[in-house]
């Protein structure tokens, strides 16, 4: 089902459960649609933001004993897509250092990689948001 994006509408959100397989599947489909709606329509942009959702999704999965995340997207002040993923933990997201024969561990290497910039920040009553922003403007 396409996303539709209006003045009024709230901040697009997905739940992700972490027992559900294809989540993370629907969580780039969402992205996309919503990424589409917006009038991004650059492809390299689309898949950019899809790979920064699948390893933010990932590692509150991975890393968290969270039942589900939660991810939202909506346009910035600048202009520029935001991406965040919420969990009920409040571990502070590290980023590992590289090496050549791991085979894990790279998530947030590539987020930071692929990402105009990102952050996190702890939520009122516990959890972080751990967010992305593109590097595009929404025409």
């Amino acid at each position: 089902m396409p996303v539709q994006i209006t003045p009024c509408s709230p901040t697009p959100q997905l739940a992700i459960d972490r027992d559900d397989q294809e989540g993370v599947k629907g969580a780039r489909d969402f992205l996309s649609d919503l990424l589409q709606a917006l009038g991004v329509g650059d492809v390299e942009v689309i898949y950019i933001g899809k790979t920064i959702a699948t390893e933010l999704i990932t590692n509150a999965v991975r890393h968290t004993a969270t039942a589900s995340v939660l991810m939202r997207v909506y346009v910035g002040e600048d202009g520029r897509p935001v991406i965040e993923v919420e969990d009920d933990s409040d571990a502070r997201p590290r980023a590992r250092p590289l090496t050549l024969d791991e085979s894990s561990g790279r998530g947030l290497a590539l987020v930071e990689g692929l990402a105009a910039c990102w952050g996190w920040a702890l939520r009122e009553g516990g959890g972080k948001i751990v967010w992305a922003v593109l590097d595009v403007v929404v025409p």
